[in-house]
């Protein structure tokens, strides 16, 4: 579940978590984080960007039960993102979803597939001190893997790409599905609600003054992105 809202070393974050809420429930804790950051514990807060906040904050209390219950099963960010975007014969509803606490009973489950995960999480932080971040980055916040900026250039790569082979519009799920193809040291989850939390979703972008990337409608009324040039040069038209 953390790894679709865009949590960095996912399962590291979930074990740091469960320590530090104790004997209480870490959902408390979680959500307070996901709120204010700084009421994280301090060895999560480089994880726990605010941008996964903010995807929270804007999910409906169906998909958050969801979340809550799919973040105590070992499953995997494509598996999560079948779910909630409902391709699978599986119907959820609030009532079918909320019928445990999942980080209480099974945080074992999350400490179980640690294990499993170590290889990749190694991968991920290679290197002594990657953890650290230079003072002013900091200060300026722009150290956030997922952050509008780095999305929207990441973006702008792909349209370029898909130029270069004729395509010179993208749905958003083929724009997202390439992005995921990307070899990049800190990769952003880059999902449907991750595009609409930054505004850089089909539908956000139809402005006259949206640029690099405009959004436009498809064949079928599919929302798409594509590439607009610099003014008085045309572009990917």
């Amino acid at each position: 579940m953390s790894a679709y809202l865009g949590v960095e070393r996912p399962h590291t974050a979930a074990r740091e978590l469960i320590v530090s809420a104790g004997n209480r429930d870490v959902w408390d804790l979680i959500e307070a984080g996901f709120a204010d950051a700084p009421a994280l514990p301090e060895s999560v807060r480089n994880l726990v960007r605010t941008t996964v906040g903010r995807v929270w904050s804007r999910r409906s209390g169906v998909e958050r039960d969801a979340l809550r219950v799919l973040s105590g099963m070992d499953v995997s960010a494509g598996q999560v993102e079948a779910l909630l975007n409902r391709r699978t014969e599986v119907p959820w509803t609030s009532s079918n979803w909320w019928t445990i606490r999942p980080w209480r009973r099974c945080a074992h489950m999350v400490s179980g597939s640690t294990s499993r995960s170590a290889p990749s999480t190694v991968r991920a932080s290679q290197g002594e001190g990657a953890d650290r971040e230079p003072l002013v980055a900091s200060i300026a916040d722009i150290t956030d893997h997922q952050g509008e900026r780095r999305v929207q250039a990441l973006l702008v790569d792909v349209l370029e790409a898909a130029g270069v082979r004729g395509d010179t519009r993208l749905t958003q799920g083929e724009a997202l599905l390439a992005a995921a193809g990307y070899n990049l040291a800190r990769p952003p989850q880059l999902t449907i609600w991750m595009l609409e939390v930054l505004n850089l979703n089909s539908a956000a972008l139809r402005g006259s003054d949206a640029w690099p990337i405009v959004g436009a409608e498809l064949t079928g009324g599919e929302p798409g992105l594509k590439l607009r040039g610099p003014p008085g040069r045309a572009c990917c038209r």
